[in-house]
């Protein structure tokens, strides 16, 4: 699956068509344009990789948190039930 193109880098490209096929012109417009757009593409670049983290942070949380839980409570399969025995001690008071 290729790479998906940021919005900012198909509108550069196709801008660069444009230019290269003489539809538009280069000029203090253009420049202008193609450097807020280079500019724009870096603050999406800087997102999507805070994006990434922030969801690998976040999976990282889960997994720390189930294996903290799975700690706690051990699984049916290896609880005992264990019973415990109690004497009962009968008491007969003897009237005198």
């Amino acid at each position: 699956m290729a790479k998906k193109k940021s919005l900012p880098t198909q509108l550069k490209e196709a801008l660069n068509y444009h230019l290269f096929h003489n539809d538009i012109a280069q000029d203090t417009e253009l420049k202008k344009l193609m450097s807020d757009l280079n500019k724009l593409d870096r603050r999406v670049a800087e997102v999507k990789r805070e994006i990434i983290r922030n969801r690998k942070a976040r999976e990282e949380a889960l997994k720390q948190a189930q294996e903290f839980s799975d700690g706690l409570i051990p699984p049916k399969s290896t609880q005992h039930h264990q019973t415990t025995e109690t004497n009962v001690s009968t008491r007969t008071d003897k009237a005198s």
